[in-house]
């Protein structure tokens, strides 16, 4: 199908250049289509760029509802002992989409401040859709210390969360199957300091 062809092409050349470097002659060079068939499936570029974020929006969803069934579980009554459980899916989706993951990385990194805005926009509500009733739960219930303002600790783990692979990307670690335990050793350590913190 062209349009998945030009989707593609552009998945590619975001995933690795900023918004404001890839043109739409060098999406449609990498298509191998033309500027009449982008036309007609896309307005512009932004709305291509949107396309993809709501392509991947869409593909978290189905994940995140696979992951609310471990909730029903006693096991998973803690925010942080579901965290833990969703490890090794987590990776494996991240394995599985790689592209995708280095699309999100690159567009949290942009320096088109308006475009990330609201990239941001999007997955901040897609994140806290799935965690804020459980975060809440979870204060209410004492595992989370209620000596904060809710909104500044729902703020604080809904930010936490998406940006876990930024970090393991800027120690220079490829997100591939030969780091999964690499990447495992980090999630839990990063999953330890929200739950514990750096006090003795």
């Amino acid at each position: 199908m062209r349009k998945n062809d030009i989707v593609q092409a552009a998945l590619k050349a975001f995933c690795h250049n900023d918004y404001d470097h890839v043109s739409i002659n060098s999406i449609i060079k990498e298509s191998k289509t033309s500027k009449g068939v982008f036309y007609h499936y896309f307005k512009n570029k932004e709305q291509l760029y949107f396309y993809i974020v709501d392509l991947i929006i869409d593909e978290k969803i189905n994940y995140f509802n696979k992951m609310e069934e471990l909730q029903e579980k006693p096991k998973a009554e803690s925010i942080f002992s579901l965290l833990r459980q969703q490890i090794d899916k987590s990776l494996d989706f991240s394995l599985d989409n790689p592209e995708f993951t280095l699309f999100c990385i690159k567009a949290r990194k942009g320096t088109n401040e308006e475009i990330k805005k609201k990239v941001y926009e999007k997955m901040e509500y897609t994140t806290n859709r799935y965690y804020v009733n459980l975060i809440k739960n979870n204060i209410k219930n004492g595992i989370i210390r209620n000596d904060f303002p809710e909104e500044f600790i729902i703020s604080i783990i809904t930010y936490m969360i998406p940006v876990f692979l930024d970090y393991v990307y800027s120690q220079g670690i490829e997100i591939c199957s030969k780091n999964n335990h690499i990447i495992k050793e980090y999630y839990l350590h990063y999953i330890d300091f929200m739950e514990n913190g750096l006090g003795n």
